[in-house]
């Protein structure tokens, strides 16, 4: 009988600090990602983690994240995906205009590896390219997102 008043209390100071993942404040300072995916299209039944309109230049574009790894910060990747959600464009890329470029270039069903730095400031997301890759040759897309209107 004596340990249960010690043992509440030990209980709920920590459900108090435990805070939950949707409820998770993204961090102020920029954190480096690994993103590989498809832009505009993506091969058929390939699974996807994410699906982002991303702005580049005034245009939107349609990302399919099928791997994202966090380099650094202090989350976790799914924080990351949960905290975009709601937003549409869910990210303004930015970057030197070869990687602009090449990320508004990709073919249908084209890999895209990506590292860059993600970061919020107020209402705004950013996702700043450091570096971009073609991986692979282009896969076969379904045919429904070749037709869509959104690249």
């Amino acid at each position: 009988m004596k340990f249960y008043p010690t043992l509440l209390l030990a209980s709920l100071l920590l459900l108090a600090t435990t805070v939950p993942a949707k409820s998770r404040p993204m961090p102020r300072d920029a954190f480096s990602v690994r993103l590989d995916g498809f832009v505009g299209a993506k091969p058929e039944d390939l699974p996807i983690e994410a699906s982002w309109t991303v702005s580049l230049k005034g245009e939107r574009y349609q990302l399919f994240v099928s791997k994202l790894q966090v380099l650094s910060g202090d989350l976790a990747y799914y924080d990351l995906i949960n905290a975009l959600k709601p937003y549409r464009p869910a990210l303004t890329i930015t970057g030197s205009d070869a990687q602009l470029d090449m990320f508004a270039t990709a073919p249908p069903g084209q890999r895209v590896s990506v590292i860059a730095f993600v970061r919020f400031t107020g209402a705004a997301r950013y996702l700043m390219i450091s570096e971009i890759e073609y991986v692979g040759q282009p896969a076969p897309v379904e045919p429904a997102a070749a037709d869509s209107p959104q690249r």
